[in-house]
């Protein structure tokens, strides 16, 4: 189903329409709440975006450390990341230490296949930073004169939150979130992962490799479809 345009939204429609509690429902959210903002130089929208955007940061970071659990997750680190959200990122970092490079690994296998879907390659230190940003509108702000009044500072905040929120959005309602779990890759896809890890083959290498690889994983996979099926 096509996302909802978030222009245009009143407020009854923004806090009192479905909910969805994932992070592409958390970013439409924000964008609305920014569009209103916009339109009537409405400080509280403003605060509101801010928010919900940090909100779908962190259920971004959530969404991603479910995936690399393969749907499952212990209960102590959900506890660890419910307890302290923004150091959800750390958990990723515990559990795929080579998470970005897992996914761009990940890319490469999928652009083999024409049928596979693009894998999001989000940038963790920008993530990161878009989230603190947001904490600077949700709290104490100085003198309105100088900030909430001041027209300048106005569409300053403006430009910082559409930039971090339609960034992650077009990402959400373009491609997918995910990677490859190395426990289940074949032999010949795993070696060339560690070494394209280890920076022994560069990604034009990794690519060139698999395509030779592919008629041997194809008839695997063929086998042990008919071996399921017997």
């Amino acid at each position: 189903m096509a996302a909802p345009p978030f222009t245009n939204q009143p407020p009854n429609e923004i806090i009192g329409g479905k909910q969805h509690f994932d992070s592409a429902w958390l970013i439409w959210k924000s964008l609305a709440w920014l569009d209103y903002a916009k339109k009537n130089t409405n400080f509280s929208a403003l605060q509101y975006a801010a928010l919900e955007l940090r909100q779908g940061i962190e259920q971004l970071w959530f969404d991603i450390i479910h995936t690399l659990g393969g749907g499952h997750l212990e209960e102590a680190e959900y506890l660890h990341c419910k307890q302290n959200a923004t150091k959800m990122y750390k958990v990723i970092d515990r559990m795929e230490p080579n998470y970005q490079k897992l996914v761009r690994f990940t890319n490469i296998c999928c652009s083999l296949d024409p049928r596979l879907p693009r894998i999001i390659e989000w940038n963790m230190s920008q993530l990161k930073r878009t989230h603190w940003e947001m904490g600077k509108y949700l709290h104490f702000n100085g003198a309105p004169s100088e900030t909430t009044q001041n027209p300048e500072w106005f569409v300053k905040a403006i430009t910082v939150i559409e930039t971090g929120a339609s960034e992650i959005w077009t990402n959400l309602t373009t491609n997918r979130v995910g990677q490859m779990r190395v426990t289940e890759m074949e032999p010949e896809v795993r070696q060339a992962w560690e070494q394209f890890l280890a920076e022994q083959l560069s990604e034009d290498s990794v690519r060139t490799r698999l395509k030779i690889a592919q008629p041997i994983l194809h008839d695997r996979r063929i086998s042990r479809q008919l071996g399921a099926s017997s």
